[in-house]
């Protein structure tokens, strides 16, 4: 895993849906490229947090986990 951090997003998508069936790979590129924007200005302004807020971050993330994973369903 540690080889595909400085490969692009679109690049990671399109390895990931290569093997997929041809009808649904379409919604899953979309879903993908969702997510990985989202993980990515997550992460990015994670970053830029000062050490408090990002405790705060965390306990909100992680209280409120389960409503994130459906954000995209």
């Amino acid at each position: 895993m540690k080889e595909n951090v400085n490969i692009s997003t679109e690049e990671k998508v399109k390895q990931l849906v290569e093997n997929v069936n041809t009808q649904k790979r379409e919604e899953i590129k979309k879903r993908l490229m969702f997510g990985e924007i989202l993980s990515r200005s997550v992460g990015e302004g994670y970053k830029c947090l000062k050490k408090k807020d990002k405790k705060e971050f965390s306990d909100v993330v992680m209280t409120e986990k389960e409503k994130f994973k459906y954000i995209n369903s």
